[in-house]
């Protein structure tokens, strides 16, 4: 693939994905010309962190390119991050890909060259663990529906809160719809109860099994077991959180308590 005779009019674009603000993306090309090997800097600062794909064009006016790297200055920055790809495009045609050479992940310590290609979903290796705060609901409201941001894939591999209930009667059943924005595709099933006046600790994560049968009630102060569905949701898919006193009231004055977390595994894609 390289060395690699330019055309005139032969542009790189660096193309760049982030979720996260000043992902500054920089490196440079090698390129042989007028006797010399010069080195051509590579340069996106900034891009908008909203997982969105944004490029810029950088001129190399001919020559042979011997190579290029790009990565990026973010000392946090962490894998799944920030995606990138550099390739040579054309401006007399520029709706085709000369070469694609180099595409994958960079974050603190890891830069991507020329002959490196790993793609972004979850083919191309492990995510970012990211973790999502749930908003405090208020009393006899549910916790507040979550969605999958456009341009990536999630796996939930965790989940907290902590539910108080009310002095009504009744038995809590508590589980998490997964949609794929409007079909429900899997649920994560509360392995336990809560009843009038107890608080319930609600933990959840991937292979766990339950800590009682489905119709146990819970002893105050307990933890509740929620296994979660081992699956990918993509963009726009939701968890949905329900909380229910017989289908599908939910309990005046019940109160998710304080914060919620999820836990996931996200990669950046188109």
């Amino acid at each position: 693939m390289l060395p690699m005779e330019l055309d005139p009019d032969d542009d790189l674009i660096l193309r760049v994905q982030t979720s996260v603000d000043n992902a500054d993306v920089s490196g440079r090309a090698r390129v042989f010309r007028h006797g010399r090997v010069d080195f051509v800097p590579l340069q996106f600062p900034s891009p908008t962190s909203d997982r969105a794909q944004y490029n810029t064009s950088i001129g190399l006016g001919g020559g042979t390119l011997l190579g290029a790297r790009i990565s990026t200055a973010l000392a946090t920055a962490k894998r799944g991050q920030i995606y990138a790809q550099l390739e040579v495009r054309n401006r007399r045609r520029t709706d085709v890909s000369e070469v694609m050479l180099c595409k994958g992940y960079v974050y603190a310590g890891n830069s991507v060259g020329d002959g490196e290609f790993v793609e972004s979903g979850p083919g191309g290796g492990e995510g970012f663990i990211t973790t999502i705060n749930i908003a405090d609901a208020v009393p006899g409201a549910q916790f507040a529906t979550q969605t999958v941001p456009t341009n990536a894939i999630w796996k939930v591999q965790g989940f907290k809160g902590d539910l108080v209930a009310s002095s009504v009667a009744g038995t809590r059943q508590f589980r998490i719809d997964y949609t794929d924005g409007t079909n429900v595709i899997a649920a994560a099933v509360a392995v336990g109860k809560t009843i009038a006046s107890r608080t319930n600790l609600y933990r959840g994560a991937i292979g766990l099994t339950g800590n009682y049968t489905g119709d146990t009630a819970a002893g105050d102060g307990d933890a509740i077991i929620v296994p979660l569905p081992n699956i990918l949701l993509r963009e726009g898919s939701t968890l949905v959180f329900l909380t229910l006193n017989g289908d599908p009231t939910a309990t005046t004055g019940d109160d998710w308590d304080d914060t919620g977390f999820l836990q996931a595994e996200e990669w950046l894609v188109l």
